[in-house]
């Protein structure tokens, strides 16, 4: 059974720390300052590659800690959430990888046979949508694991079905992905803010799902006590 992260460590952060009860305008651009610095942190830690799954994970708890619940400080929270989510990210991390990799050159290989003329290369789209599908499911463990403690098969298992059963919000991540690709490839320094800022977007859209799941889970438990 996976337990929530949020409510074992809400006790333990300040609240407000950095936020000093600003309001309007300051309190945006204070927002926007924590994101370039939560951000800053993250390309650093991405650094050596096989860690992305990790710097994924504490990108996601930061924000959802620090912007949003207004619960720690930002750049040392970031370093805080990678050192405690290092292992289990790196599990997961290199599963995903491995998959993303082996979907790569599956879609390189046949994109040549069809450059050569040859119809049966059109099966590098079947490859191009499992891909596409991987790092969706990549992104929703990302969340999963930076929300709950769980085995690392279920941050994968569980995360994946989370994604099948929302196709369309799926749909507009993607979307949200390619914008995010085609500006760093055509105005590169707009990395240094890009990625923390889709994570936010993220981060709100599966807090709102996690909480569903949380309050069905919670009904469940309640309804099973009660028949007991």
């Amino acid at each position: 059974m996976a337990d929530d992260k949020r409510k074992k460590q809400a006790e333990e952060e300040r609240p407000d720390p950095e936020g000093h009860g600003l309001t309007g305008f300051m309190n945006f651009f204070n927002k926007v300052a924590q994101l370039f610095f939560i951000n800053a942190c993250w390309l650093i830690a991405c650094v050596p590659v096989i860690t992305i799954g990790p710097a994924s994970i504490a990108l996601y708890a930061t924000i959802q800690k620090c912007l949003i619940h207004n619960r720690g400080y930002a750049v040392s929270g970031f370093w805080k959430e990678l050192k405690a989510n290092f292992k289990s990210g790196i599990k997961v991390w290199i599963l995903m990888l491995l998959a993303i990799l082996v979907m790569g050159f599956d879609i390189a290989h046949f994109w040549n046979v069809v450059k050569n003329g040859e119809a049966y290369g059109l099966v590098y789209l079947v490859f191009l949508v499992i891909l596409v599908l991987t790092l969706l499911t990549a992104l929703y463990s990302f969340a999963y694991m930076a929300r709950f403690t769980d085995t690392t098969i279920r941050c994968i298992r569980t995360p994946l079905f989370l994604m099948l059963m929302h196709p369309f919000r799926n749909v507009l991540i993607v979307i949200m992905g390619i914008i995010l690709v085609l500006f760093a490839a055509f105005i590169p320094w707009t990395l240094l803010i890009l990625p923390s800022a889709f994570m936010m977007m993220f981060v709100n859209y599966m807090e709102k799902m996690f909480t569903k799941m949380l309050n069905e889970q919670n009904g469940k438990d309640a309804q099973d006590v009660g028949n007991g």
